[in-house]
């Protein structure tokens, strides 16, 4: 894999990679865990897609190394949602659930918070029950309130 042949010399191997949108075969999971062994592999409502080879790699997956996302706007899981949305995260991993042999999407869930947290800087991430707020980043507005409203059509 030419990615991976220009990481190996570049990147130190104590990285944190994210591979967003991870739709590769096992063999992809085998060789960056070997080099990068803080490699995360983030799946998205292509999941509902995967083929008999990603669905052996999303296996092959450690547990303290996979990610569920949305990729929203894109990728939609459900005929009735014209586009996919954080709401629907529930439904991506009900599906990595059972593809990982009838696991809960419960547990889903609860493993990949647990390495999302692990993963990212802790000043990233809200901690409702703490009343806390991420971080600001400068120079980046995030939206809130009734502008995210607007923008979702409520």
């Amino acid at each position: 894999m030419r990615c991976l042949d220009l990481l190996e010399y570049r990147v130190s191997s104590d990285q944190k990679i994210q591979l967003h949108c991870f739709t590769g075969p096992e063999s992809v999971v085998r060789d960056l865990l070997a080099l990068f062994p803080n490699t995360n592999f983030s799946v998205s409502g292509l999941v509902f897609q995967f083929n008999e080879n990603q669905q052996r790699a999303l296996q092959a997956i450690p547990q303290d190394h996979p990610l569920v996302e949305t990729d929203a706007p894109y990728f939609p899981v459900r005929k009735e949602f014209p586009c996919s949305a954080p709401h629907l995260l529930d439904v991506t991993a009900q599906r990595i659930g059972e593809l990982l042999g009838g696991m809960s999407m419960e547990d889903v869930l609860e493993l990949t918070e647990r390495n999302g947290k692990s993963f990212f800087p802790s000043e990233w991430i809200k901690d409702p029950e703490r009343g806390q707020e991420p971080e600001k980043v400068p120079g980046v507005k995030v939206p809130s309130g009734p502008e995210v409203r607007r923008r979702i059509g409520q």
